[in-house]
């Protein structure tokens, strides 16, 4: 089902002036998939699922969309959504990728 994957909270979340995700929570996840894009241009296609979120000992389900992408250079972009919740389809240039630890994924929370 693709390898697991972690993702660390660097900005809180409110709703409603209430405190609902901390600063350092964390994402657990999986790669969803991975596609090599035909052609010369060299770009892949990377699907991340999260669909857990921890904070301190409690667990919980994540429910949120993927809105927004900043990575160094902009080599990751994020692609049309699939419609999935937690889900991220993202678009990395280059021939070969490492994900950096400078890249951001902002993620809206919604009550689906």
């Amino acid at each position: 089902m693709g390898d697991r994957i972690t993702a660390t909270v660097d900005q809180e979340a409110r709703w409603k002036g209430n405190l609902i995700v901390p600063l350092g929570a964390t994402l657990a996840g999986r790669i969803r998939a991975i596609e090599k894009a035909d052609g010369p241009a060299g770009s892949f296609t990377l699907a991340l699922e999260f669909s857990e979120l921890q904070i301190g000992n409690r667990k919980a389900r994540f429910f949120a969309r993927l809105t927004e992408v900043n990575s160094p250079a902009g080599a990751v972009r994020k692609m049309k959504e699939e419609g999935l919740v937690g889900v991220g389809m993202l678009q990395i240039r280059g021939d070969r990728f490492q994900l950096s630890h400078e890249l951001r994924l902002a993620w809206k929370l919604g009550d689906h």
